[in-house]
């Protein structure tokens, strides 16, 4: 059985001067210091997410780390964007995507709809080393397509390896 969570963006949290939102905002949410570690490359995309981006050359990828001050790391994510999105976003390839993040770059473009697919699968051995898993262990897997809600656009697709033991996904309408 697969489940596909469809949602339209909406704008940044109220009440934190619109800074914050998702990993950023969970933290601090829970009282603690997000620390996340960026490297950002140009390759070519895994086949399913060229497919989904409908590119086989170089995409822009941003590859994190995602964790707290202190050294737990609750996921790994790497985001992918077609030449033509970085082309009319170029400050997506750079290393501070500014207040609200990569999304606030889109939103200033795009309004945005958002289709997540949730999987568990076996972490690969370099996922279960960085998330302190063994050697079997399961992750969770969200693979989220962003997509221009005119006209259906693929702007961006992240697919992100959690730690089931430090992450809940909660759906809310």
């Amino acid at each position: 059985m697969a489940r596909t969570l469809t949602r339209k963006f909406t704008n940044r949290f109220p009440g934190d001067g619109g800074q914050w939102r998702g990993y950023y905002k969970d933290l601090a949410d829970a009282g603690l210091t997000p620390d996340v570690k960026t490297g950002i490359s140009h390759a070519p995309a895994p086949a399913d997410v060229a497919a989904l981006l409908g590119s086989d050359g170089d995409v822009l990828q941003r590859a994190r780390i995602m964790g707290e001050t202190g050294g737990t790391t609750y996921q790994l994510a790497t985001s992918y964007f077609t030449p033509a999105v970085v082309a009319a976003i170029p400050r997506l390839a750079e290393q501070d995507t500014g207040p609200g993040g990569m999304y606030a770059l889109m939103e200033e473009h795009h309004s945005l709809r958002q289709d997540e697919h949730l999987s568990t699968p076996v972490a690969t051995a370099e996922e279960a080393h960085a998330l302190g898993l063994r050697e079997g262990d399961r992750v969770i897997r969200s693979v989220r397509i962003t997509r221009s809600e005119t006209d259906g656009t693929v702007l961006e697709v992240t697919v992100a390896a959690m730690n089931p033991d430090l992450n809940v996904i909660e759906f809310a309408n």
